[in-house]
C-alpha cells in the first residue's frame, strides 16, 4: 500500500474527511487521532516498520519516522556514531518488544516514503522523549546536523552562503 493510500485509509477510518493530494500534503493535513500498531521491524533509532490497524479487521504496513528526533545513522563513516546508532536501535527494540504502540499526529514525511508520527508506548511514554532521555537522540530541526562522533555529541546550525560566517555555532549540547 502506498503512502497516499495509507493516509487516505487512515483518514477514512477516522472519519476526518481530509483531502490528500497526490503525494503532497500541507501542514494542516495531520491526522491527530491515535492509530494502534504493532512493530514489524525496528530499522534504526528513528525509523520503524509497523502493522497499523486502520479499521476493524483491516491493517496496513508502513514505515514510520519517529517525529521530533534525530538519531545517529547506522551508515555513518564514524565508528563511534555507528555504535551509538546500534545502541539507539537496541533501546528502541527493547522498548517496543511485544507491545502495541500508538501512532499520533500522523503526516507524510516527503522523504524516503515514510509516514511521520509521534510514537507512544502502551503506557503513553513518548518514544522520541525516551531516546533523548538516554542520550541516543537529539531534537530534530531542519538544517541542524548532529556530530555523533564527538565525545559529547553536539548539534550545529548549517550556514549556507552567509558571508563572514566561518564557524558553525553550537546550538545544543548534550547534558
Amino acid at each position: 500500500m502506498t503512502r497516499r493510500t495509507f493516509a487516505i485509509a487512515i483518514a477514512s477510518a477516522l472519519g476526518l474527511g481530509l483531502s490528500w493530494g497526490l503525494g503532497t500534503a500541507s501542514a494542516e493535513e495531520i491526522l491527530p487521532g491515535t492509530i494502534p500498531a504493532t512493530i514489524e521491524r525496528v530499522i534504526d533509532g528513528d525509523t520503524i516498520e509497523v502493522l497499523a490497524a486502520i479499521w476493524p479487521g483491516v491493517s496496513t504496513r508502513a514505515r514510520v519516522r519517529v517525529a521530533g528526533i534525530d538519531a545517529p545513522e547506522l551508515n555513518s563513516p564514524c565508528p563511534a556514531a555507528r555504535a551509538k546508532a546500534l545502541d539507539a536501535r537496541e533501546v528502541l527494540e527493547n522498548a517496543v518488544a511485544g507491545v502495541t504502540i500508538r501512532l499520533v499526529h500522523i503526516r507524510p514525511e516527503h522523504a524516503y516514503g515514510r509516514i511521520l508520527a509521534d510514537v507512544q508506548l502502551g503506557d503513553g511514554t513518548d518514544v522520541g522523549e525516551l531516546l533523548m532521555t538516554v542520550g541516543l537522540a537529539k531534537p530534530y530541526a531542519r538544517r541542524v546536523r548532529c556530530d555523533w562522533c564527538a565525545a559529547a555529541p553536539r548539534c550545529t546550525l548549517e550556514h549556507e552562503g552567509q558571508p563572514g560566517v566561518s564557524a558553525k555555532p553550537t546550538i545544543e549540547k548534550s547534558p
